[in-house]
């Protein structure tokens, strides 16, 4: 990671609708510049919603991507290997 680079990790919620048993809040992980500015010029953003229904799981998940402090471009793939 560049030296000027800080990335901001951050959980989403939403709503999902499951068969049989309706509206379940679900949750998402949402990762990008902390330069806001930078972030829009250099396409530094990444969001993934709808990953989990289980807050704990997701917590411990966002705790991952920020010890290794990932970069938004590879959330895509990172969440894929997770689900897997």
């Amino acid at each position: 990671m560049n030296s000027k680079d800080t990335y901001i990790y951050e959980i989403t919620e939403g709503e999902e609708f499951v068969e049989q048993i309706g509206k379940i809040k679900s949750y998402g992980i949402m990762i990008c510049n902390s330069d806001k500015n930078l972030a829009k010029q250099k396409n530094e953003s990444s969001r993934v919603d709808n990953i989990s229904s289980d807050y704990n799981k997701i917590v411990d998940f966002k705790k991952l991507l920020e010890e290794n402090e990932l970069y938004p471009i590879h959330l895509h793939d990172v969440v894929e290997d997770f689900l897997a």
